[in-house]
C-alpha cells in the first residue's frame, strides 16, 4: 500500500453515490499540473487522479466538493491496469482518503 499526498482542483462535482445496502460512496478527479514543461509545449501536462470516498465523510463531500475547488487529499494510492479493445490502461485512484478543500476564488 502506498500512502501520498495528492494536491490539485477538482474537475467535476462529487458524484454521491448509495449502494444495495443504503451506504453512501463517491467519487470525483483531481487534476494536478506537473512541474515542467515538455520540450515544444506551452504548458504543462496534467495529471488526472480518481478519488474514492466512502460512508459519512462520502455524505459531507457531496455538499461541500464543487467544480475547480482545490482539494489536498491524503489516502491509500492504487495503480490498476486493465485492457480494452486491445489497449492497455493504467487508472490512478485515491482510496479511503481524507480530504480537505478550498472554495474557488470568485
Amino acid at each position: 500500500m502506498i500512502k501520498t499526498t495528492i494536491i490539485g482542483r477538482a474537475t467535476q462535482d462529487f458524484q454521491l453515490r448509495k449502494d444495495g445496502e443504503d451506504r453512501s460512496w463517491g467519487v470525483f478527479t483531481v487534476a494536478s499540473n506537473r512541474n515542467y514543461v515538455k520540450k515544444g509545449a506551452e504548458e504543462p501536462e496534467a495529471d488526472y487522479i480518481s478519488i474514492y470516498v466512502s460512508g459519512k465523510f462520502a455524505d459531507i463531500c457531496g455538499e461541500k466538493i464543487r467544480k475547480g475547488m482545490n482539494i489536498v487529499a491524503f489516502g491509500d494510492l492504487e495503480i490498476n491496469r486493465s485492457t480494452s479493445d486491445g489497449k492497455e490502461y493504467t487508472n490512478v485512484e485515491m482510496r479511503n482518503a481524507d480530504i480537505q478543500w478550498f472554495p474557488k476564488k470568485e
